[in-house]
């Protein structure tokens, strides 16, 4: 079977570091047909930072994340889903 992977949820909110409006993307994996495990997730501002300067954002520009798993809106996924039909 091929992985299914999806962004099924995601966590708006403002960024505790920068105060800045951002929506964490959770990113799962299909098991079954109705259920997803928890793969990763995916804030723009980390995504951002890994850009080299000229090719970032400007909404972004510069700003880093010091500590992921301190932050919220990064790590209040939960660990599987189920879909409802």
């Amino acid at each position: 079977m091929l992985d299914i992977i999806s962004p099924l949820r995601e966590n708006c909110g403002e960024c505790p570091l920068w105060g800045v409006l951002v929506s964490v993307s959770g990113i799962y994996v299909k098991i079954d047909d109705s259920h997803w495990k928890f793969r990763r997730a995916e804030c723009p501002i980390i995504q951002n930072a890994k850009l080299p300067i000229y090719k970032q954002k400007q909404e972004y520009k510069l700003m880093f994340c010091k500590d992921k798993f301190s932050c919220p809106l990064y790590t209040q996924f939960q660990p599987s889903i189920t879909l409802d039909k």
